[in-house]
């Protein structure tokens, strides 16, 4: 059993990784790591805390205030609002037991993520086991006051340097005999389809809020409910009645949820037909109901699953879906409500992600939130199954359809500030650094609330990791921390323009629609995940959005905006073609490239952050002030980004393209994987990794490749230029030289720095 896993007892959602099995035939011998005449792989471990150097932000502009202070977020206009300011955030997750780490963790973690950019910290799966502590053998009902202690110091430490937090009210606390519901082998693990409608379920929903949320932090003195370090409230992770009816969750009921399943369906009908043969006749039923199955007496049969519902009429479906989305659209705004005038809860709430049920009944919250994964891991044998997972190893920069990027766009609910609360490029994906980088620039460009990589940690002896334990955890993935003062800067600081400019995006959807969606089930085996018609590559080019048009919900289009329904609208000197190779935004800051065959990438390219990440195909990448030209690379692949601490105003940016004065983190990566790492074929560009097959995950320290890169600046003398190294805490190694050219100067940096970080000095 891999190091990694034998020692987790995250074992719930998207915290698992395990051996695999081998589908394929012998890889090659150097597959996916070929050596060639690479220089070798070296150890690089990014030092965590706090660091007195160019690769802390929090000495860019100075140490930010601390979270507690002042107005709690608002919503305006679509946006995050705070100090009468825009409020945009870049964030993680934290998960399960690494929430309740001890004080002297709690401390180093909240320099750490500071140190990084981070400004939101979503807390997730409290719920499993973790927050209950010493009273989870008997009840999932009873907060451990020990386990509550620790939480209100790492919050009170988060605050203390500028992090808020997100609180997640349900994430997987499955109910079971120990507090009540008998039978529970029929329900859903985590409560998914279910808690929504079981009304005793959702009174301990209820309780869990009062008890956290009403909780005085003794090291703050507030409570969570009106904390303006709290930025948001969730009431429930990826949870519906819509997804849980079609992935089975409903199906499955045993007695006594099966019964009242068909009772809630018996009370709409109750409510909208007066009798058994009205509602035969309206619903043009077919197959008569047993004798003795009548609406008078409660009884008439519901459909538990998308077979018994398919034998039905149209206008049954209809009313089926029509009855789902009424019944889970009661659950958000009771929950809604009892939070908001029942508990006093004043920070913004969100009810479940878009596309985990309707977008008319998320929109009645304060704002709206989605989840997204580029090659998620794979379980061929069922859910989360240990024994059998693969990862597709693709690159999303060759994906032009705008991969999860353009997808989430165009699912975004006009008029209500969107966060991205979970997102990644999950290891062992060989390009996962192009993720977060891509993600931000596309969320500072749509003008998108924040974004959270999922997740930093999910143990406490997590935090200073030096291998890459899992799928998600960022505390031991270098290749991916190097970047996060770049994306910083892209989303939080605003580097990169918000939208729109002249052209938008939008789809109008009715309620109706919305309906037709869901209720679309003769041959769309699932839920309403995914089923909008849209060009999705046209969301990566223009402000893109959703538009819910009945109930006062009809946004109006920025004034002098055209709303384009295809490329053939959009002048193509600007925007470019996805078939023609290319595509820009509108203010030509990103852009995206296909003119290799399977060699993409993505460029962002403004006065504070210059980024490429994708496949070099021996070529050079032009940029305002500087060309790039990265070297070979095992994957013949690179991420680069170029970062000023302080982002260059119009007066210091000439218009001769010359870099500006300044101070400047330059990270550069390739492949990164753990020591000793083995992994195998699972079908054509599918990784897994199994001990009894031959692979690994390998273990500590994580190997780094060094990334041949040289910068050429324009109209800049090299006594101008000064590059240093960085060791692993970010101090400065010896400086390298800079070499004049024609046109300026040239830097070069290479394997022989070992190091994936330089700071660029231009005076």
């Amino acid at each position: 059993m891999l190091k990694a896993f034998s020692r987790s007892l995250f074992v719930l959602c998207f915290l698992l990784a395990a051996p695999a099995m081998l589908r394929a035939e012998e890889p090659r011998p150097d597959w996916p790591f070929p050596e060639g005449d690479f220089a070798p792989l070296f150890p690089f471990i990014v030092e965590k805390g706090a660091q007195d150097n160019i690769t802390d932000i929090q000495t860019w502009d100075g140490a930010w205030r601390d979270a507690g202070e002042g107005p709690v977020l608002s919503v305006r206009d679509g946006r995050f609002m705070k100090w009468d300011a825009p409020y945009r955030f870049m964030g993680t997750n934290l998960c399960g037991a690494a929430v309740f780490c001890d004080h002297a963790k709690a401390e180093r973690l909240a320099d750490t993520l500071a140190r990084f950019g981070i400004r939101v910290v979503r807390l997730h799966h409290m719920d499993a086991r973790w927050i209950w502590g010493k009273n989870f053998d008997r009840t999932k009902t009873e907060i451990d006051p020990d386990q509550l202690e620790r939480l209100d110091y790492l919050i009170a430490q988060f605050e203390k340097r500028g992090i808020s937090v997100n609180i997640n009210l349900h994430v997987s606390r499955g109910l079971d005999e120990r507090d009540g519901f008998e039978n529970s082998s029929t329900l859903s693990s985590l409560g998914k389809g279910i808690n929504t409608f079981e009304p005793r379920m959702i009174e301990l929903q209820k309780k869990y809020a009062r008890d956290l949320l009403t909780h005085v932090n003794p090291y703050t003195g507030r409570a969570y409910a009106d904390d303006p370090g709290v930025a948001m409230i969730e009431i429930n992770n990826e949870n519906s009645t819509l997804p849980g009816w079609y992935w089975g969750h409903v199906k499955k009921l045993g007695s006594p949820y099966r019964e009242l399943f068909r009772a809630k369906w018996n009370e709409w009908l109750r409510s909208r037909y007066a009798d058994t043969r009205e509602v035969l006749e309206a619903l043009e039923w077919i197959g008569a109901p047993a004798p003795g199955e009548t609406l008078e007496n409660g009884t008439l049969p519901v459909p538990f699953s998308r077979e018994e519902a398919l034998v039905q009429s149209a206008a049954f479906q209809k009313e089926f879906f029509t009855f789902m989305i009424r019944l889970e659209s009661d659950y958000w705004t009771g929950m809604y409500r009892f939070l908001k005038d029942g508990l006093g809860v004043r920070p913004p709430v969100s009810g479940t992600q878009l596309l985990f049920g309707a977008w008319y009944a998320q929109a009645e919250a304060d704002y709206c939130d989605i989840h997204g994964y580029w090659q998620h891991p794979e379980f061929p044998k069922g859910s989360w199954d240990a024994r059998d997972w693969y990862v597709e190893s693709g690159a999303m920069v060759n994906s032009t359809d705008g991969g999860k990027v353009g997808q989430i766009a165009v699912n975004r609910v006009l008029g209500k500030a969107l966060t991205v609360s979970e997102y990644d490029h999950p290891y062992p994906n060989l390009y996962g650094a192009e993720g977060l980088l891509t993600l931000a620039a596309a969320a500072a460009y749509q003008g998108w609330a924040g974004i959270n990589h999922f997740a930093w940690a999910c143990l406490e002896d997590e935090f200073e990791m030096r291998e890459q334990t899992r799928f998600f955890d960022m505390a031991g993935n270098q290749a991916k921390m190097v970047h996060l003062p770049a994306c910083y800067a892209i989303l939080q600081r605003g580097d990169v323009k918000s939208g729109p400019g002249k052209y938008v995006y939008v789809q109008d959807l009715s309620r109706a629609g919305e309906l037709g969606l869901a209720s679309d089930i003769r041959d769309n085996p699932t839920p309403i995940q995914n089923r909008l018609a849209h060009t999705p590559s046209l969301s990566l080019v223009c402000w893109s959005g959703l538009r819910l048009v009945d109930g006062g919900w009809n946004v109006e289009l920025p004034k002098g905006c055209v709303n384009v329904a295809s490329w053939d609208e959009l002048p193509r000197e600007r925007f470019g073609r996805p078939g023609e190779g290319e595509i820009r935004n509108e203010f030509g800051e990103l852009r995206w490239n296909w003119e290799e065959p399977d060699g993409g990438y993505f460029t962002v390219d403004t006065r504070g952050v210059k980024v490429f990440t994708g496949f070099v195909r021996g070529r050079s990448f032009e940029f305002k002030g500087l060309t790039l030209t990265p070297g070979a690379t095992r994957l013949d692949w690179t991420t680069v980004s170029l970062t000023a601490v302080r982002p260059p105003s119009e007066e210091t940016c000439s218009e001769d393209g010359i870099l500006a004065p300044g101070r400047y983190l330059l990270a550069a990566t390739g492949l990164v994987r753990n020591t000793d790492a083995v992994f195998k074929e699972y079908g054509e560009g599918k990784i897994t990794a199994a001990e009894e097959y031959g692979g690994t995950m390998g273990t500590a320290p994580a190997l780094c490749e060094g990334v041949p890169l040289t910068l050429e600046l324009n109209n800049l003398p090299p006594e101008k230029v000064s590059v240093y190294p960085l060791d692993e805490a970010g101090d400065r190694r010896e400086a390298i030289s800079a070499e004049k050219t024609e046109t300026g100067c040239r830097v070069s940096v290479g394997p022989r720095y070992k190091t994936l970080w330089y700071e660029l000095v231009v005076e």
